[in-house]
C-alpha cells in the first residue's frame, strides 16, 4: 500500500469480518483464527488490543467507533496476526522485510526514504517523538508528509509514505 493502514480502514476491516464471523470481539480485544504456518499452531489470536490507551478504535459491544479526529491517523496496537488477516482479507500480503526495506529506500541505501540527508528539520520529512510537530509523541495522519501542510513531500523512491517515523510496520518475516 502507498499509506499506512487508518483506524478507519482496520475499522471497516473488523466490521466486515466480524459480519462474516472471521473474528470474535470482546471489550477488550478482537481475535480471529489463524491458519497456522512453520513458527505458529493453527489457533485464535489477539488481532487487535482495544483496551490499549494507544488505541483509537473502540467496541461498544454492538459496533466499532475511531475516535474523533484519529480516524485518518494509522491504526496501533495492531498484533502480526492482526496484520496479516487484514491483508488477506483485501487480497493483499505483508512485505518481508527484504521488500519492505527496498519500499522504503529504493536501491540507494540512503538513510532516509526521501535521501541521505533529512534536510533542515527531520519534522519536516517525518513523525518521531519530540518532534515539535502538532502531533508530537503521537501519530500523524497518513499521508501527512505529502508537501502540504507545511511539510516536505517525502515519498520513498516508490512512493510510497510513512517509510520512517510514525508507526512501527509489520513484515511478513
Amino acid at each position: 500500500m502507498k499509506y499506512e493502514v487508518t483506524n478507519s480502514q482496520y475499522m471497516t476491516y473488523l466490521e466486515e469480518a466480524l459480519t462474516n464471523g472471521d473474528i470474535s470481539v470482546t471489550s477488550s480485544t478482537a481475535q480471529g483464527n489463524y491458519s497456522g504456518d512453520e513458527y505458529y499452531g493453527s489457533g485464535d489470536y489477539e488481532y487487535l488490543d482495544l483496551d490499549d490507551n494507544d488505541c483509537r478504535i473502540s467496541w461498544d459491544g454492538s459496533s466499532y467507533s475511531v475516535i474523533e479526529g484519529y480516524e485518518d491517523h494509522p491504526v496501533v496496537d495492531v498484533t502480526w496476526f492482526g496484520a496479516h488477516a487484514f491483508a488477506q482479507h483485501y487480497g493483499l500480503r505483508l512485505p518481508d522485510e527484504y521488500e519492505w526495506e527496498k519500499a522504503a529506500r529504493g536501491m540507494s541505501g540512503t538513510a532516509y526514504p526521501w535521501g541521505e540527508d533529512y534536510g533542515d528539520d527531520i519534522s519536516d520529512n517525518a513523525n518521531y517523538n519530540n518532534s515539535g510537530d502538532p502531533w508530537d509523541n503521537g501519530t500523524t495522519p497518513v499521508g501527512c508528509y505529502n508537501g502540504e501542510n507545511g511539510t516536505t513531500d517525502s515519498p520513498s523512491p516508490y512512493g510510497a509514505y510513512d517509510m520512517a517515523g510514525n508507526v512501527w510496520n509489520w513484515t511478513h518475516s
